[in-house]
């Protein structure tokens, strides 16, 4: 009977630890759950940024190839006078011509060969699986007055579109 007079408080809080651990347990599934929501988050925007990157690495690796193939240009084959998937011109000092750069529609691809042109089992693709094509265009712009003639380039890749002017000293 001492004992029992001794320590009345403790019927007293007899459910306040139950209550504590409901409270601290909701705020752990709380802060649990907005982890994830983070970890997720941060893992869907590192996938897309890894892509974004894949995309500008193909299309300034192809833009620097083109530009390569139209320095030092002594003909243009394709175009002449119109718009084409083709580019095909012959360099100055280059043994190797004519240089062909083109839009392989049925892969998607971007192909370049040198030389030996005639099959295609010549071409070798300029760009990797990773990323899709959607265009590539050349258009012959003619020499002005004030202008000589220049190639007009089009690129567009997983919806990223570049486009620049290359005058030529024909």
């Amino acid at each position: 009977k001492f004992f029992m007079t001794t320590h009345p408080s403790i019927n007293k809080n007899k459910g306040f630890f139950l209550m504590e651990v409901i409270i601290y347990s909701a705020l752990f599934s709380i802060m649990m759950g907005g982890l994830i929501v983070i970890a997720y988050q941060l893992s869907d925007n590192t996938s897309d940024l890894a892509r974004k990157v894949t995309t500008q690495e193909e299309l300034n690796f192809v833009t620097k190839k083109i530009e390569w193939a139209l320095t030092g240009v002594t003909e243009i084959n394709t175009p002449t006078n119109n718009t084409s998937h083709k580019l095909s011109v012959n360099k100055t000092n280059f043994n190797q011509n004519p240089i062909i750069i083109q839009l392989d529609q049925s892969s998607g691809d971007i192909e370049f060969c040198i030389n030996s042109c005639s099959s295609s089992n010549n071409f070798s693709p300029l760009t990797t699986k990773n990323i899709k094509v959607d265009d590539l265009t050349f258009e012959y712009l003619p020499p002005g007055t004030e202008t000589p003639a220049g190639i007009r380039v089009n690129i567009e890749i997983n919806g990223v579109k570049n486009n620049f002017t290359k005058y030529l000293k024909i």
